[in-house]
């Protein structure tokens, strides 16, 4: 096993778990919208040209189905629930603009 620091500073975790609609399948972030928002999370970094320091992933279940789309911003280790498309310029202003983002150790 080898160590090293992250590749990337900040990193956006956007649960897209999609389990679908069938009746008596649990809720999950997949069927809310939450592919488009990673989508536009990843755009906006493009925008803000933060995207060599800001990672957008999908990620897994995070246990919040019923209150998602579920986003988890590290490390500032804050999780934004209920997000919608009208939340990402929001999310971006807190944690990925450039004057928001860890000084660079470049």
């Amino acid at each position: 096993m080898q160590e090293q620091d992250a590749l990337y500073p900040v990193c956006i975790f956007v649960c897209t778990n999609n389990r679908g609609n069938a009746e008596g399948v649990r809720v999950s972030c997949g069927v809310h919208g939450a592919e488009e928002i990673r989508i536009a999370l990843k755009a906006a970094c493009k925008t803000h040209g933060v995207q060599e320091r800001v990672r957008v992933h999908s990620s897994g279940c995070m246990e919040g189905c019923e209150i998602g789309p579920n986003v988890l911003i590290e490390p500032a280790h804050r999780l934004y629930s209920g997000v919608t498309m009208a939340d990402v310029d929001d999310i971006i202003a807190r944690h990925v603009a450039t004057e928001a983002l860890p000084p660079s150790t470049d």
